[in-house]
């Protein structure tokens, strides 16, 4: 159990740092601009909430690894190490606007905590995809982007299938 917190440890941290270079890349440079223009794809969140959300894998990892320098062999360490991966992938998408290419990053997370080889962890992680893709799907279309051709339930309209705009 020891060396297995250790070693996700360590993978997470790689995760972390990918994240806030996700998010360096796309909020400081002009990295995949020309392509995100193209595909129609114009960042929605506001800096602040990027920043939230770029720290709260920063965060999970800290305490994660407090507990794990505490007590190496908790049972605790593979949850908060199973909600960094999952935070630092929300986070990839976030700080990537939402490219497609960006959620790969779930299989990947989904994958890692497998290793842990607790399905309890994998329904966790699969749970909080889901509320958060449920969530930015319904506020999207509300307060976001794409509020002018939604109706208030977030379902598509007759009209969006006319139009040649991207949804």
């Amino acid at each position: 159990m020891k060396r297995r917190n250790q070693l996700m440890l360590g993978i997470s941290s790689f995760v972390v740092i990918s994240s806030l270079i996700v998010h360096g890349l796309h909020r400081f440079t002009t990295f995949a601009d020309g392509y995100q223009v193209i595909r129609g794809n114009v960042s929605a969140a506001s800096p602040i909430a990027l920043t939230l959300i770029a720290m709260l894998p920063v965060i999970c990892l800290i305490a994660a690894t407090v507990l794990y320098r505490m007590h190496p062999r908790s049972t605790t360490v593979p949850l908060l190490l199973t909600v960094t991966l999952t935070f630092s992938s929300m986070s990839i998408v976030a700080g990537g606007n939402g490219l497609v290419e960006y959620h790969f990053s779930i299989f990947m997370v989904l994958a890692l905590i497998a290793y842990f080889r607790r399905v309890d962890l994998i329904l966790i992680s699969t749970v909080l995809f889901a509320i958060q893709h449920f969530a930015g799907f319904f506020l999207m279309c509300c307060h976001g982007r794409n509020r002018t051709n939604r109706r208030f339930s977030g379902w598509p309209t007759p009209i969006d299938a006319t139009r040649n705009t991207p949804a």
